[in-house]
């Protein structure tokens, strides 16, 4: 599944593309609260709030519309991203892991203590989590948008990475270094690969 969630409409020209080449395409360019948060200076604010928001919807909406019955496991990844040789399935079919969401390690917050009040991030480039979790993982989400208001109202600021790290229970998540993705980071688009470095949190 394809999820949309930017301010500027996207045509029906590209919308097809989208559902051709998926099995669903979710889309929230038009959505008003999606507008209203793209009435921001601030693009990390937009970009976000916006995914914060809109793919916790995303999940209630396949749960309630039941797309997950026949899945064991639902897999996240940013659409600047795509897998590359490295990704290895049976990193996902490894018994003592399966029922673990599971993630890359987890970093040092780059944000002085008081910005996010999170020391630490996960980066959300590639993540997954058993559908048995999926309860779990919806409520990260709700907690989340909120923790997100909270901080932008008191002056300070979070993100994805950032909610994660403050969100996920640790008993539930396994770390795994290599991820397999490569693609362009946002905020200036160089491309980046999960080929991490040693600054990781153990």
């Amino acid at each position: 599944f394809v999820m949309e969630c930017c301010g500027t409409p996207i045509t029906d020209e590209q919308a097809n593309i989208l559902i051709a080449a998926s099995n669903g395409f979710i889309d929230y360019s038009r959505d008003p609260d999606v507008q209203a948060l793209y009435d921001n200076d601030n693009w990390d604010v937009v970009k976000n709030g916006t995914e914060i928001m809109c793919f916790g919807r995303v999940l209630n909406t396949l749960k309630n519309d039941g797309k997950f019955a026949d899945t064991d496991r639902i897999h996240k990844m940013s659409g600047r991203y795509v897998l590359n040789d490295m990704f290895d399935p049976a990193t996902y079919d490894d018994s003592t892991v399966q029922d673990k969401i599971i993630i890359g390690p987890k970093y040092k917050s780059q944000f002085p203590p008081e910005v996010t009040t999170v020391p630490f991030q996960y980066m959300a480039r590639l993540w997954s989590w058993p559908t048995s979790r999926l309860d779990e993982v919806i409520q990260v989400y709700e907690d989340s948008l909120v923790f997100f208001a909270e901080r932008l109202a008191a002056g300070g600021y979070v993100d994805i990475e950032h909610v994660l790290a403050r969100f996920l229970d640790p008993a539930n998540v396994h770390e795994i270094q290599n991820l397999g993705v490569e693609g362009c980071i946002a905020p200036n688009g160089d491309r980046k690969s999960t080929r991490l470095n040693s600054s990781h949190i153990p």
